[in-house]
């Protein structure tokens, strides 16, 4: 996916970050030590990058009542892109989301897609979650590797996917009825409703002006207007347009 965000810093950058100190039930994880575990099994597993990105916002702890901590760069949000394979539509490249957290905010998360490369958009088909939001006992680098092993069957269902929505074409009717849909799954708000309908009628981007007034589009048309959500809420954003769409193409 992937993640469509605004990157403040770069992987270099994540060294001077601090990590909370652990406690006995909680212990969490170096926002270096993580992307640094993605990006040697990257290497592992042959993978080229094309690009990476990571943004880091403030988190907050309340250890009492009453009482809020501010934890400086505790949430970490990023996405690295990989050259797709040969044979595969070059519009599109394979990429992996991270969200990751060490303000007890969330768990670790792995998300799996692809990068539209017309509008940088993103396209997920696949999440994976390991440990509990203390992250007591994680393994970073079992994560990882599991995280890549979803990733290499995920590209092949990315092609799928991209395939069938650009085959299934929709009228003006049918995108009204899907953007609503799609509204009411978590989406995005209903006031974006007409934005999206909007965009797949005249796209902002020439290159889907020119494209077949197809799902792939409105898919497309929806991403646009959702890329100002927050990074942290873009997953469940993203599976709810996937409840909407991926039935239609026959694709869970």
């Amino acid at each position: 996916m992937t993640l469509m965000m605004t990157p403040n810093v770069t992987r270099e950058d994540l060294g001077s970050i601090p990590t909370p100190t652990p406690t006995k039930t909680w212990k969490p994880v170096s926002h270096e030590a993580l992307v640094q575990a993605i990006i040697v099994e990257s290497i592992a597993q042959g993978l080229e990058i094309a690009t990476e990105a990571w943004r880091v916002d403030d988190g907050a702890m309340y250890p009492s009542k009453g009482e809020r901590v501010l934890i400086p760069g505790a949430r970490l949000y990023g996405t690295v892109d990989f050259k797709a394979p040969a044979g595969m539509d070059r519009t599109i490249q394979p990429s992996i989301g991270i969200v990751h957290s060490n303000d007890q905010s969330s768990k670790l998360l792995g998300l799996s897609g692809g990068r539209v490369m017309i509008c940088s958009n993103g396209i997920m088909t696949g999440e994976f979650s390991m440990g509990r939001k203390h992250t007591s006992g994680l393994d970073v680098d079992a994560f990882v590797k599991r995280m890549f092993a979803m990733f290499a069957q995920e590209t092949t269902k990315l092609q799928v996917v991209q395939h069938r929505m650009s085959a299934l074409p929709l009228t003006m009717d049918r995108v009204e009825g899907l953007a609503v849909k799609a509204a009411r799954a978590g989406a995005f708000s209903s006031s974006k409703i007409l934005p999206v309908i909007e965009e797949f009628d005249k796209p902002s981007f020439e290159e889907f002006g020119k494209m077949a007034r197809s799902l792939y589009r409105l898919y497309n048309s929806a991403t646009h207007i959702m890329r100002d959500q927050n990074p942290g809420r873009q997953g469940d954003a993203m599976k709810a347009l996937n409840s909407v769409t991926f039935p239609l193409i026959k694709v869970a």
